[in-house]
């Protein structure tokens, strides 16, 4: 546990659950609510040497990483079908939507007729 000063009483914070929380997506304001602004400034910066808003920032980014991670893993090697239509609607712009499908079929189609026209040049 970390000890800073709130109002004359030293109240504690502790590490593991500041980060766990911060992993979870708690705010800033949510953490300054809790433990006021120069308790929570005073730790940030002599637990990570950055300031509370930043340090706060790295750990929601690690716990964005990990839920990445870990809906890739059940999509992929898990072989879960949800999660595979999912993540190819997320990350490779596949759609349900029968009309964006025929655009990217006539776009294959003219990327194959490019194609077909380059070798038959040469």
């Amino acid at each position: 546990m970390n000890f800073a000063r709130r109002k004359g009483k030293e109240i504690s914070i502790n590490r593991k659950m500041f980060e766990k929380l911060a992993e979870a997506g708690a705010t800033y304001s949510s953490f300054k609510e809790i433990y006021g602004q120069n308790t929570l400034e005073k730790f940030c910066e002599l637990t990570y040497g950055l300031d509370a808003q930043n340090s706060i920032r790295q750990f929601q980014q690690k716990g964005k990483d990990k839920l990445k991670l870990a809906q890739y893993e059940t999509a992929v090697e898990k072989r879960n079908p949800v999660m595979l239509i999912w993540m190819g609607k997320q990350m490779l712009g596949q759609s349900d939507d029968p009309a964006k499908n025929k655009i990217e079929q006539e776009r294959n189609q003219t990327i194959r007729d490019v194609i077909d026209a380059v070798k038959g040049v040469n």
